[in-house]
């Protein structure tokens, strides 16, 4: 899941980790009796093969780990925990375009519902269309309405595979669609004719 949790009536800690494992008990001889977040680090040692070999584990290994602490909210602790494990990953161009209008603080697409996650923006595979990923994570049937940067003509909703499935009345910088709860619901966005 990206982080763990701990909360009382006033606020929660949030613990954003990329190990597998993370545990809330305090395992410990002397253990207390209060909530510990913590990532659990496992190793396999030996092929699970009877006559298997030994793993030896050499080199470095890296985890990370960070904290927040926010009022009493899920969302907020989901938002924290795969942003922190998900960092923007920038490329520099050098020979930059003289011809783009986008605004520097301007987004390519935005989602009104910070629970409904865009998981894949990509070209389609069969020609110049963008192909949208929407997933809904709280387990919440949701109306957002996604924002884009510049207008399109037509919106198609197909299933996973880019197969069309219907058209919807959408053209614009903007469009509204159901969702139903921990679903992935594929678009594909027609710039031109």
């Amino acid at each position: 899941m990206n982080f763990i949790a701990a909360e009382n009536e006033d606020f929660t800690v949030t613990m954003a980790t990329d190990v597998a494992l993370a545990d809330w008990i305090d395992p410990t001889r002397e253990a207390v009796d209060y909530t510990v977040l913590q990532g659990i680090l496992m190793a396999s040692h030996k092929s699970c093969h009877g006559e298997g070999n030994w793993y030896h584990q050499t080199g470095d290994h890296h985890f990370k780990f960070s904290l927040a602490s926010h009022k009493k909210d899920e969302s907020t602790s989901f938002q924290f925990g795969t942003a922190s494990n998900h960092p923007l990953r920038t490329v520099l161009k050098p020979k930059s375009n003289t011809n783009g209008d986008l605004a520097q603080e301007m987004s390519f697409f935005n989602v009104s519902d910070p629970m409904v996650r865009i998981s894949t923006i990509k070209k389609s595979e069969k020609n110049n269309d963008v192909i949208l990923r929407l997933v809904e994570m709280e387990g919440k049937d949701k109306e957002p309405t996604i924002e884009l940067a510049v207008p399109f003509k037509q919106l198609v909703k197909t299933n996973l595979i880019e197969e069309e499935e219907s058209k919807l009345p959408s053209t614009g910088k903007e469009f509204k669609v159901n969702i139903g709860h921990n679903a992935i619901d594929t678009y594909k966005l027609i710039f031109s004719e």
